[in-house]
């Protein structure tokens, strides 16, 4: 139960941080064409770009993977942590928190190494959402027949 429910409170942390900031970058801008100009000819100062969870996506291998599919990953993580009948079946929920972890530290490993912009809180908000969930899933193993084996003398 208790498993349950930290799971599916990381999920709500990986909902939350959809809509924060993953990157910052400032640019030009460019308007039916013609480019508009920046810092000290705009009225308000140097445009920002703002990616967040809902807007981003990462390139690779000739696929865009949008920055979404961790929410994904957790809600499914969350789903499968509170059906008892998936309970024993670990090496899926395994797959899906090893790869939203991954998923987060690649692209944080991108954003950091690109030039012209910042690395924004939500991709570490998901980082550390995903590691709470493959420690609760360290923490609780369960056998196929029910019985609950705790780690380190934890009650789980």
């Amino acid at each position: 139960m208790k498993s349950s429910v930290t799971t599916s409170v990381a999920a709500a942390v990986v909902l939350a941080a959809m809509y924060m900031p993953w990157r910052q970058m400032s640019g030009d801008l460019t308007f039916m064409g013609m480019s508009l100009p920046k810092g000290e000819g705009m009225p308000f100062g140097q445009p920002v770009l703002t990616i967040t969870g809902w807007n981003g996506h990462l390139s690779l291998f000739g696929m865009e993977w949008p920055n979404w599919i961790t929410l994904v990953a957790a809600s499914i993580l969350a789903i499968w942590s509170a059906n008892e009948a998936l309970i024993g079946r670990r090496a899926g929920a395994w797959l899906l928190a090893i790869f939203g972890l991954t998923y987060c530290l690649g692209t944080a490993l991108i954003l950091l190494t690109r030039e012209g912009g910042k690395l924004g809180i939500g991709v570490l908000v998901v980082a550390i959402a995903f590691v709470v969930i493959i420690v609760q899933l360290a923490r609780s193993r369960k056998t196929l027949d029910g019985q609950v084996i705790t780690l380190a003398g934890a009650d789980v």
